[in-house]
């Protein structure tokens, strides 16, 4: 929770930028609706979408099945996957950026199996100004 708020946290300046060049950005949590702004610390400008099922994580490749010794660390932390999930499936997504344009081609995806390496706002601008530039033909 902790990567995740930080991540979050950056990433939210570079928002408006991103959104100034004709994005639109979704935040996707695996928390359950009814949680997903409890763990903010701050207002978002962005839209945060539920997760909680794991059909995005699936159909993106990147959801992975959380073994009994991290289940019980991250309890140790105060973090509980089932009561966040509302599930006893013990699975997270690998945290991920995607970029994807208006016809839903993915332009820029990153991910990295370690949840502590997480993709900051300038590597985020960045890829979008890239993706932009190759969807434009420039």
């Amino acid at each position: 929770m902790v990567h995740c708020n930080a991540q979050l946290q950056d990433l939210h300046t570079g928002v408006p930028q991103i959104v100034a060049m004709g994005y639109q950005v979704l935040f996707l949590s695996t928390d359950q609706p009814k949680l997903l702004y409890s763990s903010l610390k701050e207002k978002v400008d962005y839209h945060l979408l539920s997760d909680s099922s794991m059909d995005a994580a699936h159909a993106f490749g990147v959801a992975f099945h959380v073994d009994a010794a991290t289940l019980a660390k991250m309890k140790s932390f105060g973090t509980d996957l089932e009561a966040t999930q509302g599930s006893t499936r013990h699975e997270l997504p690998v945290p991920s950026v995607y970029i994807v344009d208006r016809n839903g081609v993915v332009r820029f995806r990153h991910y990295d199996p370690d949840y502590t390496v997480r993709l900051d706002a300038a590597h985020v601008l960045a890829a979008a100004k890239g993706a932009q530039e190759i969807a434009s033909g420039t």
